[in-house]
């Protein structure tokens, strides 16, 4: 997911590119993203290049319920400006001055030396945060026992049984009246 934007960069504000991306691997920090694909555009502003792209991956998790590995399908949108670090006359950002006058801080992203853009790091993190907060293998997922740990998917245990939710709110309400 490197680009080559030196062209872009020489061109005027406004000029624009479209790439699509193979399936790749993305892997880095102990997330592992697989088939990452999609459309990207970029378009040269007055300080760098502005990407937007449209991603599609495949992500490994595992179970909310019952811990079983699953893969999840992904989408994420990506807007992020990229700064060179190469001179290039009317563009890009006096690294000395960046904190101070244009009040960025050291999360930008760059154009390396090449003048290539590396889009991996914003991949990452932007499917990231679209992983769902608690997948599931499928909706039906019965989860594990709460008391024994056994997995409820491929065999009921002897505490399901002595400790079902309808027998315990059951024995909740009986005590309640109880002490009424």
């Amino acid at each position: 997911m490197r680009f080559n934007v030196a062209g872009l960069l020489r061109a005027t504000v406004g000029a624009t590119r479209q790439y699509e991306i193979e399936p790749e691997l993305v892997r880095d920090d102990g997330e592992v993203f697989e088939e990452v694909q999609g459309a990207v555009r970029m378009m040269r502003t007055d300080r760098g290049v502005l990407v937007e792209a449209q991603l599609r991956a495949i992500g490994s998790d595992s179970c909310s319920r019952c811990l079983a590995p699953i893969r999840t399908r992904l989408e994420a949108s990506v807007e992020e400006e990229f700064y060179p670090i190469n001179p290039f006359p009317g563009v890009g950002l006096d690294l000395e001055e960046r904190d101070e006058d244009r009040g960025l801080d050291d999360t930008v992203f760059l154009i390396d030396d090449r003048n290539e853009i590396d889009l991996r790091e914003v991949a990452r993190q932007a499917l990231i945060a679209t992983r769902p907060m608690a997948p599931v293998c499928r909706p039906e997922c019965a989860g594990l026992c709460p008391v024994c740990h056994s997995d409820r998917n491929v065999s009921a245990c002897a505490c399901e049984s002595s400790m079902s939710r309808p027998a315990s709110l059951h024995r909740l309400a009986e005590q309640w009246r109880l002490k009424r």
